[in-house]
């Protein structure tokens, strides 16, 4: 009930937050465990129901488009400090690099 009542007060923060949220979880590699999904599921129950002010419309392009900035973050993150990672010995601790060849 959290969320429905951070709807009613901030308003359109709310679409701000969720932007940045889904946004950060596609774009940062170290932070795939945000709940993005299930709050992508969440967001669009609430804006089906008639008593909250979320907009469908808004919610799909807003969202679509801080998850492919997030994925071209995240593309950029890995072709500019990929190799560089990738030859760190905590990265080949965690990651053998005969897997990397495969």
């Amino acid at each position: 009930m959290l969320l429905p009542q951070l709807i009613n007060q901030y308003g359109w923060l709310v679409y701000i937050g969720l932007f940045c949220l889904v946004f950060i979880e596609t774009g940062v590699v170290v932070l795939p465990f945000l709940p993005g999904d299930s709050l992508l599921f969440l967001c669009g129950s609430l804006a089906a129901m008639s008593t909250h002010p979320l907009n469908v419309a808004v919610l799909a392009v807003l969202l679509s488009v801080a998850a492919i900035l997030g994925d071209a973050l995240n593309f950029e993150i890995g072709e500019h400090a990929g190799q560089y990672l990738t030859h760190t010995k905590w990265f080949q601790r965690i990651v053998r690099p005969q897997h990397l060849a495969q």
